[in-house]
């Protein structure tokens, strides 16, 4: 049974909306690119486009999909 934080954003990728969300502490504005498992884990590939916190905004290095919280 998928989490609601899978079906969330799910629902963001039909609808193709940005997902807002918070990582280590900072806020993340992020757009989800594929959602799928690996190794029996929800992990979620996005694309980060702006973050809340003092130091610029890097992006995500594309290739490392982020695990989503159970």
């Amino acid at each position: 049974m998928p989490s609601a934080t899978y079906d969330l954003i799910v629902q963001a990728m039909i609808t193709r909306q940005q997902v807002l969300c918070m990582y280590r502490g900072f806020a993340r504005a992020v757009c989800p690119i594929i959602l799928g498992h690996t190794a029996g884990r929800e992990r979620v590939l996005a694309f980060q486009f702006a973050v809340a916190r003092a130091t610029a905004c890097r992006p995500a290095a594309v290739g490392n999909a982020s695990k989503l919280p159970r």
